[in-house]
């Protein structure tokens, strides 16, 4: 049966915005021909639907032979791409593909065989909201979706490109585009520089055009020849296709000269007040119609429509016929486990005891544990018969309140046991093993004598008699005896004290710091470049995870300033030769930096935020911003706009804002403007150091003085105080928010400790 088709309007998916950015590096005209990013476009509007060609080829194998293959590829691809118009864009692709391998295969015919398994070649086409795409040698091609990466491009080379040229693009792979997809198309220089993580994390958290820069950074600095090609895709237009008008329908009318005239009109009336009362609630589709065209009649069947439908019940019924399978699967399942016979059950309990035994050693370890945990409690509070300090002495003259506590009577108890534990723990794992092979021989035993039913009985009830057994022990052991008071006249205690009820979200750290390492040199301050953790000395840098030193090149001084670019992996170091070194962790080498500073420039502190360098000048209270360049670094700018004046000894660090302290305050500057002072708390700021990162959430600052770790968040809100006396002897403080750690450096160890 036919429908009237109805009249909505269709949304019709549009092509998706397409941005492509070309990344070529060519350090000289020695490197130049030997790779070719390119985009090609048809302007003949015949050929439009076949989208845009895009690229990258490269060879490695730089000879005089070498030097004009890749224009020469590129040239022939983009010929036959565009050729013929009437073919399709796959029909098109393959047949430009083939083309390219019958212009290697001709290169080794005619002897050039130098760049054979040298040759790198990403292309692909983009067709609409398609993208297909081939590769040869090392070269990929990465798709982020949805802030996720993934290599699209894997498996698809050939490994006989480096013996058969006609083999060299043999494999296409299509696939539909999403909107704010990105596609890298990049020679391999790309991947030995940077891990699918740093490119995923940069990728996240930068804008298309900042990507695409930093990209292009990354290969400028560190490689002489490699090239990479960015596509970012995002919604066009919505085009709304407009709705068909339809003709109305013309009223039949009757020929006054036939003999339809004469017949007299039923009386309808009762019918259509009947049909007004229904058409004012749904309107009725015809039961018949006739086609305009052949003259043929249409009836339609009566639609009708079931009301009684409860939402509630089709809901309660699906459950319960889902509760009904599951139930009987699990009951069969059980049925045909227990059929298998003696053999699987053996195994099945074999597994429980396994499992007993396991959580009956974790309970009797936990309860030791507990029980020498609480005897040094006791006895570490009690007083000691060690001889006394002068301290001690001088303080017995002092007249102090007298002090009670209690003792409780069981300590007495509770040291036999802890003798007999003492005792009993070289056996402890000895006993269990006997007790395992106990009841595993009286498991066997049974099988051997009784039936499954009884077996199976027997054990449910040994496990409820052991459950009850623990569960009284437990609740007897662990109830609180009556505690009988004995007054015992005790010295003062001296307990450190910190101002937590008057000053902001405040608290004492529990814990004693953790030791990580300790060095016999004296510590500058400690950084972290990627998953490894280095220390920064005076003299060089320590990897801790490896223990491995990287020493500052002889004859420029000591290390005075050190910050990460995580951007480029680099760390920068300033020496007191007024020097800036360059250190990379891929490489482990050092390497020196242009640096033009103003005259009479004091440096307080560096900083980097991107590509960026950021330097801190006392003398004239600015910073100064310094663009990354070849070989170093360009011409300062002046990037405070605002006359500030900073502390005796400033402190500075960057995420997207710029944190300086000045006197007893930390100040906050966004793009060069002064924004606010942080929130403090009642004791005046006296930092010893700052960090933060451009992506971290919070700035972190040890004030030494005050003993205490204070936490803003990026706005400037003060949000935790952490106290403790080992703050006192701290240098410098780095953070990890992901596993919520701070590290903290002495003048010879690094100390950590995890955030409430």
């Amino acid at each position: 049966m036919l429908d009237k088709k109805r009249g909505n309007k269709t949304k019709i998916i549009p092509d998706l915005q397409k941005e492509i950015t070309e990344i070529c590096v060519g350090n000289g005209r020695a490197s130049e021909p030997f790779i070719k990013v390119f985009k090609y476009s048809e302007e003949n509007i015949t050929k439009s639907s076949l989208g845009s060609l895009i690229g990258i080829f490269e060879v490695t194998e730089k000879s005089e032979d070498s030097t004009y293959i890749v224009n020469f590829l590129a040239s022939v691809a983009k010929k036959e791409y565009f050729s013929n118009g009437r073919r399709g864009s796959i029909e098109s692709f393959e047949a430009s593909l083939h083309k390219i391998n019958l212009a290697l295969a001709e290169l080794v015919k005619n002897g050039n065989i130098a760049w054979l398994g040298k040759f790198h070649g990403a292309i692909g086409i983009l067709e609409k909201n398609n993208l297909h795409f081939s590769v040869a040698g090392d070269a990929k091609i990465f798709l982020i979706r949805s802030d996720s990466l993934s290599e699209i491009s894997e498996g698809i080379a050939s490994p006989e490109s480096r013996v058969h040229p006609i083999k060299t693009f043999i494999e296409i792979s299509s696939g539909r585009l999403l909107a704010d997809d990105k596609i890298i198309l990049t020679s391999p220089e790309l991947c030995s520089l940077l891990t699918n993580e740093d490119i995923e994390k940069n990728a996240k958290r930068m804008d298309n055009e900042h990507f695409s820069q930093f990209l292009r950074t990354v290969l400028v600095n560190q490689v002489d020849i490699g090239g990479s090609l960015v596509v970012d895709l995002s919604e066009g237009a919505v085009a709304i296709e407009k709705p068909k008008e339809t003709k109305k329908g013309v009223p039949d009318t009757t020929n006054v000269f036939s003999q339809d005239t004469f017949i007299p009109k039923k009386n309808d009336q009762g019918n259509q007040v009947e049909g007004n009362d229904t058409s004012s609630t749904t309107k009725k589709a015809p039961e018949e119609y006739t086609d305009e065209k052949t003259g043929h009649i249409f009836v339609q069947g009566e639609t009708h429509v079931d009301t009684t439908h409860n939402p509630f019940f089709e809901k309660t019924q699906s459950i319960l016929q889902e509760s009904w399978y599951i139930l009987r699967t699990f009951s069969l399942t059980q049925y045909k486990s227990f059929s298998k016979g003696r053999r699987k059950l053996f195994v099945f309990l074999g597994f429980f005891t396994e499992k007993i035994y396991f959580m009956m050693k974790q309970t009797f370890l936990a309860l030791f544990r507990s029980i020498r945990r609480n005897l040094k409690r006791r006895y570490s509070s009690l007083p000691s018969a060690s001889p006394k300090s002068i301290s001690e002495k001088i303080s017995e003259n002092i007249p102090t309140q007298r002090v009670f506590r209690k003792i409780n009577l069981t300590s007495v108890l509770k040291e036999r046991i802890r003798s007999l534990h003492f005792s009993l723990s070289p056996r402890i794992p000895f006993l269990l093993v006997r007790f395992r092979d106990a009841i595993f021989s009286l498991l066997h035993t049974l099988f051997s004598r009784y039936e499954k039913r009884t077996i199976l009985l027997g054990g449910i009830f040994f496990a409820f008699v052991l459950i009850s057994c623990v569960s009284l022990f437990a609740f007897f052991f662990m109830k609180k005896a009556p505690d009988t008071v004995i007054t015992v006249k005790e010295m003062p205690l001296i307990v450190p004290s910190f101002p937590t009820a008057t000053e902001k979200n405040s608290s004492v750290l529990p814990d004693a710091l953790t030791a990580i390492i300790t060095i016999p040199d004296q510590i500058l301050t400690a950084l972290s470049v990627g998953n490894e953790t280095y220390l920064a000395t005076d003299t060089y840098l320590l990897n801790i995870s490896n223990q491995k030193k990287f020493l500052l090149p002889a004859g420029n001084g000591t290390i005075k300033f050190v910050s990460v670019m995580d951007d480029l992996r680099l760390v920068f170091l300033y020496t007191s030769e007024n020097k800036l070194f360059s250190f990379s962790p891929t490489n482990n080498t050092f390497t020196q930096n242009t640096l033009t500073l103003p005259s009479q420039t004091n440096i307080g502190g560096i900083g980097t935020y991107l590509t960026y360098l950021y330097v801190l000048d006392k003398t004239s209270n600015q910073i100064y911003r310094f663009p990354r360049a070849d070989g170093g670094f360009g011409a300062p700018v002046s990037w405070l706009k605002d006359t500030t004046i900073f502390s005796r000894v400033p402190h500075m660090t960057i995420s997207e804002n710029v944190f300086v302290t000045q006197e007893n305050t930390l100040s906050l500057f966004l793009r060069g403007r002064f924004v606010k002072n942080c929130e403090l708390g009642t004791l005046p700021l006296s930092p010893t150091s700052l960090f933060t990162k451009p992506d971290f959430r919070f700035v972190y600052a040890l004030d030494a003085e005050n003993k205490r770790v204070l936490i803003w968040d990026q706005s400037g809100a003060l949000l935790a105080q952490y106290f403790s006396e080992q703050f006192a002897s701290g240098t410098s403080i780095m953070a990890d928010e992901d596993s919520k750690t701070i590290f903290l450096t002495t003048d010879t160890s690094l100390l950590s400790f995890f955030l409430p």
